[in-house]
């Protein structure tokens, strides 16, 4: 996928655990299958925003890369959409190399506590963005 989740996508990142603790692999698969659905509905949604000029750059199990088409810097835009479209997500610049620009015009977006409901949400709040 390119820029995407890393490590935290890999179900192998579960410590293994002695004696007293056993992992239940049934759970995993299970949430799997959510993780599965919610990354559907992320790629599904995304040509509601290619009108707009948002990009999808990279998608995981957790999060979302997105190009975003505002002229303000992704670090100036994370909070202002946190006031005016009610969404938290971290500025391209903070998980980029402090030297590379592209940064600036990218966002990394978690989904992995939303539902389908909840991503049909935010991607009708950022649709409604002024670009």
């Amino acid at each position: 996928d390119g820029v995407g989740a890393g490590a935290l996508d890999q179900p192998e990142t579960v410590a293994a655990q002695t004696g007293h603790m056993r992992v239940d692999h049934s759970d995993r698969r299970r949430g799997g299958d959510h993780r599965l659905d919610r990354r559907a509905a992320i790629a599904e949604a995304m040509p509601r925003l290619a009108p707009h000029g948002w990009e999808l750059l990279g998608l995981g199990a957790y999060f979302a890369y997105l190009r975003h088409p505002f002229e303000t810097s992704s670090a100036d835009l994370a909070p202002e959409l946190v006031k005016t479209a009610g969404m938290l997500c971290l500025p391209g610049s903070m998980v980029r190399p402090e030297d590379d620009p592209a940064g600036q015009n990218e966002l990394r977006i978690a989904f992995a506590n939303i539902d389908r409901a909840g991503i049909d949400t935010l991607f009708t709040r950022l649709a409604a963005l002024p670009t």
